[in-house]
Order: C-alpha cells, then sequence, then structure tokens
C-alpha cells in the first residue's frame, strides 16, 4: 500500500506559503491587527488595534490609516484613521458593522519617508 503523505505534505505546504503571501508586511514596517471584542457583533463597537513596529522596536511617530471592505460582496468602503495610543499601538473604533460575515481591514503606515501595507483578515458575527 503506498503513503499519500508527501502530497498531502506538500499540498499543506503550498497552503500556508499562500497564505503567509497574502497577510505579509509590504514593506519594512511590521504591523500586528488586534480587534476587540475577540468576536465582534454588528451592532457593537468594534476597536482596531494595530502594534507597528521596526526592527523589533515598537513605532510612536506613525500616521496609520486603513481601509475595510467585506469580502463577499460590495458594501462600499470605511476609511478608519487611527489614533497614536503610544509604545507602537495605534487605534481606531467603529459603532458597529453594516453586515455579518467575512471582511477585510487594509492598513497603511507610514513613518518619514517609510512606507508599509498589510491586509487583516476578520469576521463579524450576527
Amino acid at each position: 500500500m503506498k503513503t499519500r503523505w508527501p502530497i498531502s505534505l506538500c499540498a499543506v505546504l503550498t497552503i500556508l506559503t499562500l497564505l503567509a503571501a497574502c497577510h505579509k508586511n509590504d514593506g519594512p514596517l511590521h504591523m500586528v491587527l488586534t480587534v476587540s471584542p475577540d468576536h465582534p457583533r454588528m451592532t457593537r463597537p468594534i476597536t482596531f488595534t494595530v502594534h507597528v513596529t521596526e526592527n523589533g522596536q515598537p513605532v510612536t511617530n506613525a500616521e496609520v490609516v486603513g481601509t475595510i471592505t467585506m469580502k463577499s460582496m460590495d458594501m462600499g468602503k470605511t476609511e478608519l484613521k487611527f489614533t497614536a495610543k503610544g509604545n507602537g499601538d495605534y487605534e481606531a473604533s467603529l459603532k458597529g458593522m453594516d453586515m455579518s460575515g467575512e471582511w477585510n481591514l487594509a492598513v497603511d503606515a507610514t513613518q518619514g519617508g517609510v512606507h508599509t501595507k498589510k491586509n487583516f483578515d476578520f469576521t463579524v458575527g450576527d
């Protein structure tokens, strides 16, 4: 009996590589998103916190903006301007979302002449 392990392992590695490429930083700044609450709901406030670092050090003087779009249909765009909270954290909030489902937050961070983009996916429940 032949094993299918090498094919399955190869497929898994390919998928992980593609996922990593879709969500990597496009630039020298590193960004990590935290969505609060952990399981956002349509009719509840949502807070987005982006932690920005460069070479492992917090970036405290960046301009951070974002654009939220729904992944499955055109619900328009929601523009966000993040406010610096210190220690590399930048925050933006919404009163709620128009619809439950899969959403994308495209974040742009600029510090001086350094610019980085990163896409984050998140899910909003009913």
